[in-house]
């Protein structure tokens, strides 16, 4: 599989303190069509002349802030000064106008002086005794703002859990699906950004489906399409990247005007890279480039040519990947973002590498090596991945209540119909006949009650099951993500340092063969590539290459023969196996596999061992014998953290397994999957 690259944007789904929509006029918060924003300044102007209180008047002042920014500073102050003279003491309009107030520094990207006004916003806000709708929308856009100032200042885990504790409950309480919705989509760019794009795909279907139901919504729809499309893109799907980008190019047909076209252009440059279409990749790159407008338009510029770099990698102009990489690194809006300016020395350590000019080369890979901290990486990785899973809790715990509160209910109804019954008792000492149908009828009634009861129990025990399925599939995504990283860092950093030291040392060789002779420098090139190979296969065992190339049955064979010896031989068969099988599906497998070969291996003493893989539709079927010293399966428990692993993911498989042994005369394992 390639390797997947992502450059940071910073300010793409920024909600920009959206006008409010207490007069009525609720447009989206990114920027109009011109025609559209001169009949929304109108609209609010009226309302300023006509309106009946002053309450009313002063929000549409303070929505003509932001109407007035892009073109009039002076204009905008105007309005605020005029909310703020007409707001009387109003905790809402007064924490509305600071809001605007701090959106005018954001916008002229003051964000130190953003933050201040956008935290006492907040205070205010938050004195209302009673918060309406609209003071709930007014805190979620600015906790996003908020959100996004922290991701700007390189601090990604603020911006995600100013979003996740923040933002999204904000706008859950003011009960504005979009702004869920476009909360949703900032999750799944965070995710993008951190590479794990399958977790993104969730969140970008839940926006989906709340945006498309929704009419005015066309510029958070166009970001959402775009940023859809390049994740998948990103997970190898260029044919549903396509629809998506088909809906994305209609929006912007549709439109005369849109700030977010040149996402758009440049996903459609992204997607025919994809196809190895460069020419046209890169025209769609340039038109990218003339297209950025708005408020974000510098941070499209460097998102866009840094995919406009990548191509050129790609193509083999290395000359020109070169010249773009020096004026990228002149660029502030590059150098302020530690991962983008980490991204781009990369790629310029690999133009100068490939134009033969080692030395560069050589500077900017010590350059990358030295940013590259792996461990802050994968712990704020952690990180990030904790506070989701702690937001996916919350939704689950809230789930679980109104099972409770059901089964209280339930238990309540069975009450009430136990005193009717004694009552009904009591009455059929006088009407026999009456009391004997009013018997059964209750007597039903109270088993269908015990039915109902036992049921929420079964769904709440279900529900637990559940649960912990998750979980160990969690762990075990986990656990394979990591290797996954470590096999990555191992291979692109040390493995880059290796490479590093051997052309040097080369290059040394070739330059000084009168010093030093040729001879006594070649045992130290021998063990660079013997440790650039030892390096390769524990980078290969972390994360099994061959598997995501080939599948199931070819890594499984390369298993067996890997650990076959001069005193042991491992025999494989395996029939009629799915290539099909989903990446996580076929990972776990051969993590089974290769845990109990480990174990013969190291226990076993075995001389030969038999290892057979089938498939029957959805079941897989593993048997693995050996001839060696063998246990007494009775005794012995599952109790080592090899065995563990193996049971956790049987387990993970909804599957099953059974061990057969005797001291003395080997091991019989066999094992059933659902997949």
């Amino acid at each position: 599989m390639e390797p997947k690259y992502r450059y940071i944007n910073k300010l793409l789904l920024v909600l920009m303190s959206g006008l409010l929509s207490i007069t009525g006029v609720t447009p989206a918060a990114q920027a109009q069509q011109p025609s559209n924003m001169d009949h929304l300044r109108d609209s609010l102007t009226r309302v300023t002349e006509t309106a009946a209180n002053d309450s009313i008047k002063a929000m549409a002042h303070n929505n003509l802030v932001v109407c007035w920014l892009p073109e009039d500073e002076k204009k905008a102050y105007f309005h605020l000064a005029l909310s703020r003279k007409l707001g009387h003491g109003n905790k809402f309009i007064l924490g509305a106008a600071m809001a605007k107030e701090a959106y005018i520094h954001f916008y002229k990207q003051d964000f130190d002086a953003a933050s201040i006004l956008f935290y006492r916003a907040d205070s205010l806000l938050q004195q209302m005794p009673v918060k309406n709708d609209y003071a709930y929308r007014a805190l979620s856009d600015i906790w996003n703002n908020l959100a996004v100032i922290s991701q700007i200042q390189n601090d990604d885990y603020d911006y995600t859990e100013k979003i996740i504790d923040k933002a999204i409950p904000y706008a859950e309480q003011a009960g504005d699906s979009v702004r869920v919705a476009t909360q949703y989509v900032a999750l799944a760019t965070m995710f993008m950004n951190l590479e794990q794009y399958e977790k993104a795909v969730p969140y970008f279907q839940q926006a989906q489906r709340i945006l498309e139901k929704k009419t005015d919504t066309s510029n958070r729809l166009l970001t959402l399409y775009v940023r859809m499309s390049e994740n998948l893109l990103l997970l190898h799907q260029p044919q549903e990247a396509r629809v998506i980008l088909n809906k994305a190019k209609k929006i912007v047909t549709d439109n005369q005007y849109n700030e977010n076209e040149s996402l758009y252009l440049m996903t459609e440059g992204y997607y025919q890279q994809v196809l190895h279409q460069y020419a046209q990749a890169m025209t769609f790159y340039d038109r990218a480039l003339k297209a950025t407008r708005g408020p974000n338009r510098l941070y499209q510029s460097v998102e866009v040519r840094f995919y406009k770099l990548r191509t050129l990698l790609e193509m083999g102009d290395y000359n020109a990947a070169i010249q773009l990489g020096k004026s990228m690194e002149s660029d502030q809006m590059v150098m302020d973002v530690e991962f983008n300016k980490n991204e781009l020395y990369k790629h310029l350590a690999s133009a100068y590498e490939k134009n033969h000019n080692t030395s560069l080369a050589l500077k900017y890979l010590g350059i990358h090596n030295r940013l590259n901290d792996s461990l802050h990486r994968a712990d704020f990785h952690n990180k990030i991945n904790v506070l989701e899973t702690r937001y996916q809790t919350a939704a689950k715990e809230k789930k679980i209540t109104v099972l409770e509160a059901q089964k209280k209910e339930s238990e309540l109804v069975a009450k009430t119909n136990r005193i009717a019954s004694w009552f009904l008792g009591v009455s059929c000492l006088l009407l026999s006949s009456l009391a004997i149908t009013i018997y059964f009828y209750y007597r039903n009634n109270k088993r269908l009650l015990l039915e109902k009861e036992k049921n929420h129990k079964q769904q709440l025990v279900e529900l637990e099951q559940r649960e912990k399925i998750k979980l160990t599939q969690a762990i075990l995504v986990g656990q394979e993500n990591e290797r996954k990283r470590i096999a990555q860092d191992l291979h692109d950093g040390v493995g880059g340092t290796i490479a590093g030291i051997k052309i040097n040392l080369t290059r040394l060789t070739n330059e000084h063969q009168q010093v030093v002779p040729t001879n006594d420098l070649q045992p130290f090139v021998q063990q660079l590539d013997h440790s650039s190979n030892e390096l390769r296969r524990i980078a290969h065992n972390l994360m099994p290459i061959n598997l995501l190339k080939f599948g199931l049955e070819t890594a499984l064979r390369d298993l067996c023969v890997s650990l076959t010896t001069h005193a042991r031989v491992v025999h494989f068969q395996s029939y009629d196996i799915d290539r099909d099988l989903n990446e996580q599906a076929q990972l776990t497998i051969y993590r089974i596999v290769q845990e109990l070969l480990n174990n013969i291996a190291k226990h076993a003493q075995a001389n030969k061992v038999m290892v057979q893989c089938s498939q029957d539709g959805s079941v897989v079927h593993i048997a693995i014998d050996d001839d060696g010293k063998g246990f007494d399966a009775q005794a012995n428990s599952v109790d080592g953290m090899g065995l563990r692993n193996v049971k956790n993911r049987i387990d993970y498989l909804r599957g099953t397994w059974d061990i057969a042994s005797t001291v003395g005369q080997g091991t019989s394992i066999n094992i059933e999957l659902n997949v």
